[in-house]
C-alpha cells in the first residue's frame, strides 16, 4: 500500500503578532483557525496549538525590541516573539506549521525549551535559542542555549546550521 503525505507550506506573517490574531507569541498557528484569547485565566493570552493538549501564549501588544531580543506582552507575562529557527539541533528541519518555539504541552519536560516537531509522526527535536548561536567557540564541540533562560539545563550540543 503505497501512503502519500502531503505537506502544506505556510507564510508565517511579519510582525506584529496581537491578541485576535491566529499566531501564537512562538509562532505557532493556532488550532483549528482559533484566534488568541484570555480563556479560563485572565493573567494572559492563550490559544492551543494542537489536538493533544499543547498551546502557547500570545501577544496582546505589539512585538518590539527589549535589549537586543524582541518581546511582547501577553497580559502581565513578558513573551520571546521573534523570527524563529527552522531547524532543530540535530539539523532536521522544523515542520513549517510548527517552528521552532517555546510550546507548552502535557509533556512538561519540553517546556522551558525551544523545540519543534520535525515530522507528521510527532517526532520533535530542541532549536538553538534565538539569541544563540550553534557554534565551537573555545569548546571541542558546537553547543547552543536551548532553553529559555540559563537557570535550568539550557544548553546542548548541535550541529552548525553552516559548515
Amino acid at each position: 500500500m503505497n501512503m502519500v503525505i502531503v505537506l502544506v507550506l505556510l507564510v508565517i506573517p511579519d510582525l506584529p503578532v496581537t491578541q485576535g490574531e491566529q499566531w501564537t507569541a512562538g509562532r505557532t498557528k493556532c488550532r483549528g483557525g482559533a484566534l488568541c484569547a484570555r480563556r479560563q485565566n485572565p493573567d494572559y493570552s492563550w490559544c492551543y496549538t494542537d489536538y493533544s493538549g499543547g498551546w502557547d501564549y500570545c501577544c496582546t501588544a505589539e512585538c518590539t525590541y527589549v535589549g537586543d531580543t524582541l518581546k511582547c506582552a501577553s497580559g502581565s507575562r513578558s513573551q520571546y516573539c521573534g523570527n524563529t529557527r527552522t531547524l532543530d539541533i540535530e539539523g532536521r528541519p522544523c515542520l513549517p506549521t510548527f517552528p521552532c518555539g517555546v510550546h507548552y504541552t502535557e509533556l512538561k519536560e519540553r517546556d522551558f525549551y525551544y523545540w519543534c516537531y520535525v515530522d507528521l509522526n510527532a517526532n520533535w527535536g530542541f532549536c538553538c535559542a534565538p539569541h544563540s548561536i550553534c557554534e565551537k567557540g573555545t569548546y571541542s564541540s558546537a553547543w547552543c542555549y536551548i532553553g529559555v533562560d540559563r537557570s535550568n539545563k539550557g544548553w546542548d550540543y548541535c550541529k552548525p546550521e553552516d559548515p
